[in-house]
């Protein structure tokens, strides 16, 4: 299933900003020879928390994934230094490709995740952008629908 919408939550600047990728993957494996700390503060819907979070924590940056009805939340990401890649790298490829990760088959989520990595093949456009301040007015449930409104 394709990802319908990335959405950047940062509670630092108090902004929720929807994205659309652009571009493609150019299999340079930059992304897989870098560890990418995530921070999960509550439990995801999956045992797995490659797959992202339920909900956020309300701290930092936090990265939304939406898939059909499901949201997938990854916080705080960082790039850390070289190391010799993912373990499913085979030949600079993907070995694990039909089966990754949300983490890895979402990346990257937001401009901040391309920052260091140069090369990249995807770029992002903003396409809205709301204080999280009017939509915690509205319910902490809310929905932010494509034309831009909130549910």
């Amino acid at each position: 299933m394709p990802i319908e919408r990335f959405l950047e939550w940062n509670y630092d600047t108090g902004i929720v900003t929807e994205y659309k990728r652009l571009g493609n993957c150019n299999h340079c494996s930059a992304c897989c020879h870098r560890i990418i700390a995530c921070v999960f503060i509550k439990p995801g819907r999956s045992r797995n928390p490659r797959n992202g979070s339920a909900s956020t924590d309300g701290v930092g940056v936090w990265n939304e994934l939406n898939l059909g009805r499901w949201s997938y939340y990854f916080g705080n990401i960082k790039a850390k230094g070289d190391y010799n890649g993912c373990q499913a790298l085979v030949d600079n490829m993907c070995s694990n490709h039909n089966n990754k990760d949300k983490i890895c088959s979402g990346w990257p989520f937001s401009p901040s995740n391309t920052e260091e990595f140069p090369n990249c093949g995807y770029s992002f456009e903003k396409i809205g952008e709301w204080s999280i301040e009017s939509i915690n007015q509205k319910d902490k449930t809310v929905t932010i629908l494509k034309n831009g409104s909130v549910q």
